[in-house]
C-alpha cells in the first residue's frame, strides 16, 4: 500500500504562485495576440496551444505514472510468490474491483485460486465512446469559449468564466435531479444579478461586439507569433500542471477561490494594458460591482457545496 504524503506550505504556496501567475499569462496573452492580428476566434491558434500544453502535462507525467505501475505489479508479484511458496498452491492478486466477490486471507491479502474456475483475472474497462464523446464536447465549448473571449475582451471573460461553477450547479438540477440549498439558490441569483450589472455603462455595446478590433501596429512577424504562440502553450502546460496539483492536494473548493482571485486580477490587468486599444476594457462603476458581486457569490456557492459535501 502506498502511503500519501501531505503537501508541505512550500510546495501549496509555489503551485499556487504557478497555477495563478501563468493563468495571468495565459489570459492576457491570448489577448495580445488577437490585438496584434495574429489570432482570431476562428482560427483556433490559440485553442490548439492550450490543448497541446494540456496533453504534454499527461507526457511529462507519463514515466512517473509508469514506475508507479511497475512499482504495484513488482509488489503484486512478490506477494504471489510469497504465498505460492507457504500454501503450495498458485495464487493471483485481483484488482480492487474484484475485491469484495472473492476471500481474504489471513494476512489481509485478497486472493483467488488458480484453478479451472478462474480462467482469466478481470481487466480494466475503458468506455473509449464516452471519452470521445466529452473530448468532443470539450472542444465545441473552448471554440465558442475563444469567440465570447475575443469579443468582451479578457477581463469580463475571467469573471463570466468563474461563474462556470453556478451553471454547472443549475444544469446538474434540472437534467440530474440533484438538490441546491437555500444559499447555494441565493448564490445563484447574486450571480446572475452581478453579471447583468456588467452590461450597464456601456454606450457602444454594438460596435465593442459586432466590430472586430483593428490593432494600431503592424502584425508581428511570423518568428514573433510563433514564439508568442509558444510561450503561451508553455504557460498552458504550467497552469495545468499545478491546476491538476491543487485538485488532488487541496480540492476543488480552494481551486475556485484561486480562480476568483485570478478573475480579479486579470480585470484589473486588462484595463492597464489595453483600455487604450480598446474601450470595452476599460473599467467602470458597472464592471467593478459585477467583478464583486460574481467572484463573491462564486466563493460562496463552492464553500456551501464543500460544507455540503462534508
Amino acid at each position: 500500500m502506498l502511503k500519501s504524503t501531505k503537501p508541505t506550505i512550500v510546495s501549496i504556496i509555489f503551485y499556487e504562485a504557478l497555477f495563478l501567475f501563468s493563468g495571468f499569462f495565459q489570459t492576457l496573452g491570448q489577448q495580445f495576440l488577437y490585438y496584434q492580428g495574429a489570432a482570431t476566434g476562428l482560427s483556433l491558434l490559440t485553442n490548439t496551444a492550450m490543448y497541446m500544453g494540456m496533453a504534454a502535462v499527461g507526457f511529462f507525467l507519463l514515466p512517473k505514472w509508469l514506475r508507479r505501475r511497475k512499482s504495484i505489479n513488482d509488489r503484486i508479484g512478490e506477494l504471489e510468490v510469497n504465498m505460492a511458496t507457504a500454501t503450495g498452491k498458485n495464487y493471483h492478486l485481483l484488482p480492487e474491483e474484484a475485491e469484495e466477490d472473492n476471500y481474504t486471507d489471513i494476512d489481509g491479502s485478497i486472493l483467488t485460486q488458480n484453478d479451472n474456475d478462474v480462467k482469466s483475472a478481470p481487466k480494466e474497462v475503458v468506455n473509449y465512446k464516452m471519452i470521445i464523446a466529452a473530448s468532443f464536447l470539450d472542444v465545441i465549448a473552448n471554440f465558442a469559449l475563444t469567440i465570447g473571449f475575443f469579443y468582451v475582451g479578457s477581463g469580463m471573460y475571467q469573471v463570466i468564466y468563474s461563474s462556470v461553477v453556478i451553471w454547472c450547479a443549475i444544469l446538474s438540477f434540472f437534467f440530474l435531479g440533484r438538490k441546491i440549498s437555500l444559499l447555494q439558490s441565493a448564490s445563484i441569483v447574486g450571480v446572475s444579478i452581478g453579471l447583468a450589472l456588467s452590461a450597464l455603462g456601456i454606450n457602444q455595446i454594438s460596435d465593442q461586439i459586432l466590430t472586430a478590433h483593428t490593432p494600431d501596429t503592424r502584425p508581428p512577424s511570423p518568428e514573433k507569433v510563433c514564439f508568442l504562440v509558444g510561450t503561451n502553450m508553455f504557460a498552458s502546460f504550467i497552469h495545468n500542471l499545478a491546476y491538476y496539483w491543487l485538485m488532488k492536494e487541496l480540492g476543488n473548493v480552494s481551486t475556485g477561490i484561486l480562480n476568483s482571485l485570478r478573475a480579479i486580477v486579470v480585470f484589473g490587468l486588462s484595463h492597464f494594458m489595453f483600455c487604450h486599444i480598446d474601450e470595452g476594457q476599460c473599467f467602470n462603476v458597472w464592471k467593478g460591482w459585477s467583478a464583486i458581486i460574481v467572484v463573491g457569490f462564486v466563493t460562496i456557492f463552492s464553500i456551501s457545496k464543500s460544507r455540503e459535501q462534508d
